[in-house]
């Protein structure tokens, strides 16, 4: 048990380590050292700040079935062999950046932090992500993958997402996003690919201070990874009009918009009376108005340009933006329909 800080700088075991069940309250410390033989930690917990930064380790390391409840710090590390962090928890942040591993590193069973540092990892072998412990992960895991190798990194992305420290170039950034959608694509992990593919469009429009634009397409179709979106959409700026239309049906069919088997010559007293049933009375009535000039003006079904006797500015102007709409509803509906048939 260590309850008050502890360093240990710049020495050489020359023996196996084992420190199990080791219990550290306090910061614990390793940094510089030289490990000639097998280390082992395993079922132990450290409350505060670990760090084994810039240490060499020539044989096997082990840190298994062991707690690390703050910032676990591994980086600028050189790993000859094998290290395994199976079965390992890890709570706020873990950083392995710079590091060199010439053997296999594991974190299966693992449960990964919050924040996850890979930047420069140099790895000989595959390290697979992808075996973590789900079973209580409620966050997404924030990882920073610049410069390292990522044909050696293995994860499902719906579980992370890509962070950058202020240091990195944008084509750093570029390089990162477009390396692993390659990756993800080949790997045909298609919601790893459109997770990350929506991201990289929001970070490119940022980039670009392309404001506007980003919010269309990332609410319209989640930048074209949800193109099924256009159902939605179609369906409540369908109705959004048509409720419109509904409250103001008369003054429009008798005086800006001339459909003859619309207008309502003649409507029964209790309609004229009260307004709820008025509304209810309207609304189908409306709804075909609506569809007529959402989808009808485009191809002259029912409504022609004679059909327009308005010469206010304001009413036009959202005839317009009827029509406006049903056409980019229209656009993206084709759109999606020749992906689904290519």
């Amino acid at each position: 048990k260590l309850d008050n800080d502890s360093g240990f700088y710049f020495n050489q075991f020359n023996d196996t380590v084992a420190l199990l069940k080791l219990n550290c309250r306090a910061n614990c410390i390793f940094y510089g050292n030289i490990f000639t033989h097998k280390l082992s930690v395993n079922k132990s917990m450290f409350n505060q700040y670990l760090s084994f930064k810039h240490s060499l380790f020539k044989e096997d390391v082990f840190f298994e079935q062991s707690y690390f409840n703050q910032d676990a710090d591994f980086s600028r590390m050189t790993v000859n062999k094998d290290i395994s962090f199976n079965d390992s928890f890890f709570d706020k942040s873990l950083s392995l950046a710079h590091s060199v591993f010439k053997g296999h590193v594991s974190f299966n069973d693992t449960h990964l932090p919050h924040f996850l540092d890979l930047s420069y990892v140099q790895l000989t072998h595959k390290l697979d992500l992808s075996q973590m412990n789900l079973g209580i992960l409620n966050y997404v895991i924030d990882i920073n993958l610049v410069g390292a190798d990522l044909n050696q990194i293995m994860l499902d992305y719906t579980h992370f997402k890509l962070v950058f420290p202020d240091t990195a170039s944008i084509n750093e950034i570029q390089h990162t996003y477009l390396t692993l959608l390659k990756q993800f694509k080949e790997a045909n992990q298609q919601a790893s690919y459109k997770r990350l593919f929506a991201e990289y469009e929001e970070y490119m429009n940022l980039y670009h201070k392309e404001y506007v634009q980003n919010v269309i397409s990332k609410y319209w179709w989640c930048y074209g990874t949800h193109p099924e979106w256009i159902f939605f959409w179609m369906l409540m700026l369908l109705l959004f009009f048509t409720c419109i239309n509904t409250c103001f049906y008369d003054t429009l069919t008798k005086r800006y918009c001339n459909i003859p088997f619309l207008v309502d010559k003649q409507s029964h007293f209790v309609v004229r009376r009260y307004a709820m049933i008025r509304l209810i009375y309207y609304f189908p009535r409306a709804l075909i108005f609506t569809l007529m000039m959402f989808v009808g003006a485009q191809f002259r079904l029912g409504i022609g340009t004679d059909a327009f006797k308005s010469t206010n500015l304001a009413i036009n102007l959202y005839f317009i933006t009827i029509i406006f709409s049903g056409v980019l509803c229209l656009f993206f509906l084709f759109k999606y329909i020749l992906a689904q048939l290519g």
